[in-house]
C-alpha cells in the first residue's frame, strides 16, 4: 500500500451526477454516472493509503470491496481534468 498527498486545482463534478451505492457496502460498491463517465477511480483508506485503483468502463460499475476492512474509505473518479469523490463505508 502506498501514502499519497493529493492536491486537486480542477472543476469538481457535482455529486447529483452519480450515485453511490450501497452505502454502507458489504462485498460490492455500484456506481452509476448520469451525465458524463469517468476514465478512472481509486479509494484512499482513513489513513490516506490507496487501497485500490482501476480504469472504468462505459456504464454502471459494480467494483468487488470485499478485501477491503471495515472501515471509513473515500472513492475518487476522474473524467479528463474534472474529478468527483465520495465517501462511503464498509461493514459487515
Amino acid at each position: 500500500m502506498s501514502t499519497c498527498v493529493i492536491q486537486l486545482v480542477h472543476d469538481a463534478i457535482d455529486h447529483r451526477d452519480f450515485e453511490l451505492f450501497p452505502n454502507p457496502a458489504n462485498d460490492y460498491l455500484s456506481f452509476n454516472f448520469h451525465s458524463y463517465q469517468p476514465s478512472s477511480f481509486y479509494i484512499v483508506n482513513i489513513l490516506g493509503e490507496i487501497v485500490m485503483s482501476k480504469k472504468l468502463s462505459i456504464g454502471a460499475e459494480n467494483v468487488d470491496v470485499s478485501q477491503l476492512r471495515n472501515g471509513l474509505y473515500m472513492i475518487n473518479f476522474f473524467y479528463g481534468e474534472n474529478y468527483a469523490n465520495k465517501k462511503f463505508m464498509i461493514e459487515r
